[in-house]
């Protein structure tokens, strides 16, 4: 129990679960601002998926980094 009450105090479990909420409508939002916005699409790289990957990893390296409590030990707090 005390890890579930730590998952609410963690950065990371909130950072993963926001994007997790938001993965399955990236493709639409990118298409809709393609179409809904043309002068905006050339500033928006081909690749973009993969750099929001990249980014998504690297925030969660660094989320990882600054913890120092499990998540048994936030619940407990």
């Amino acid at each position: 129990m005390n890890k579930i009450r730590g998952a609410f105090k963690s950065l990371t479990m909130w950072f993963n679960g926001l994007f997790l909420a938001a993965f399955p409508f990236a493709n639409e939002i990118v298409s809709g601002v393609q179409e809904n916005l043309p002068q905006m699409g050339q500033y928006i790289p081909e690749n973009i998926f993969k750099t929001v990957g990249m980014v998504v990893v690297a925030f969660n390296i660094l989320l990882r980094v600054r913890t120092k409590d499990s998540l048994a030990d936030k619940g407990e707090k």
